[in-house]
């Protein structure tokens, strides 16, 4: 394996013009307006035995990532936010040690290929925010390291997950798809047993909950399933995480706050928010405020 060696802090300003570089609790590379790929490639080249945390790229148009990023500048997170490539690297980086990668309306013109991905044996968080994609092609699964611990899709136009999409996340602890499209989610999605402690499809237009969807989750301490269509919470469904989770955010959505949700009056959750849609009587009333006498089940 290529070896790194690296100088902490920032560079010299005139070794990486246009750019800028931020030091704080970590140092960070940041790139605006970027139209040429030779720009990318001579700061980096002019800051080999530097150590760059963080690699920001904003509102720029690139033939494709250099792989110099990688193989003279040990990086560990990548920020792209508004950046169109044509294709993603112009060879395949031989010490790809980063971690985290965030991409916000990104655009490659020559489509996604997430086997470009497969180098990235280190990353344990990917964030893709406002990329429309409809739905995670198939070549996903096969590519992203099985090590991930963080994966956040929001914005993204998706509509639908396969039946074991993330089967074989088996770290996986946190997982969001927020603001999409998505109506069904089903347990077989995610591993079994499950390492989620965060699961959140807030924004979406799911109405039902499988009732074994958080079965086999024992470390799951949040859920977030706030601004959909859920009309019914499953006793059967949350009887495995309730009495674990801290936070449950269910506002937003037309409960009825009927029998079927007598079970949760007797249930303390310190972070709980959701609001009745129905019937009349509890319109309004926030579910926490319950109290089993109120029913007559």
């Amino acid at each position: 394996m290529h070896v790194v060696t690296s100088e902490r802090g920032c560079p010299p300003l005139e070794d990486i013009e246009p750019c800028t570089c931020q030091e704080s609790y970590y140092t960070d590379l940041r790139c605006s307006s970027i139209n040429e790929d030779d720009v990318i490639t001579k700061v980096f080249a002019n800051t080999k035995r530097y150590h760059f945390h963080k690699f920001t790229l904003k509102h720029s148009t690139l033939q494709y990532i250099p792989h110099t990023v990688f193989d003279n500048v040990e990086v560990k997170f990548l920020d792209f936010y508004e950046v169109t490539f044509v294709n993603t690297f112009d060879e395949i980086p031989k010490n790809p040690g980063v971690e985290t990668i965030k991409l916000a309306k990104v655009r490659i013109v020559r489509g996604w290929d997430w086997s470009k991905l497969s180098i990235f044996t280190e990353l344990r968080q990917l964030s893709i925010t406002d990329v429309s994609m409809k739905r995670l092609s198939v070549d996903f699964k096969p590519n992203i390291t099985k090590k991930l611990k963080e994966l956040m899709l929001s914005w993204c136009s998706i509509k639908k997950f396969r039946a074991n999409e993330f089967e074989e996340f088996k770290d996986l602890e946190i997982f969001t798809a927020s603001h999409d499209e998505i109506s069904e989610i089903k347990r077989t999605m995610f591993s079994r047993p499950s390492s989620l402690k965060r699961i959140s499809f807030e924004y979406n237009k799911i109405s039902r909950i499988p009732e074994d969807m958080f079965e086999d989750m024992s470390d799951l301490m949040f859920i977030n399933l706030s601004h959909n269509l859920i009309s019914v919470v499953p006793q059967n469904a949350f009887r495995p995480v309730i009495e674990h989770l801290t936070y449950f955010y269910l506002q937003d959505n037309p409960i009825k706050c009927d029998c079927l949700i007598h079970w949760l009056t007797f249930k303390k959750i310190p972070n709980f928010y959701g609001i009745c849609e129905s019937p009349k009587k509890f319109h309004g009333r926030n579910i926490a405020t319950l109290r089993p006498q109120e029913f007559r089940c």
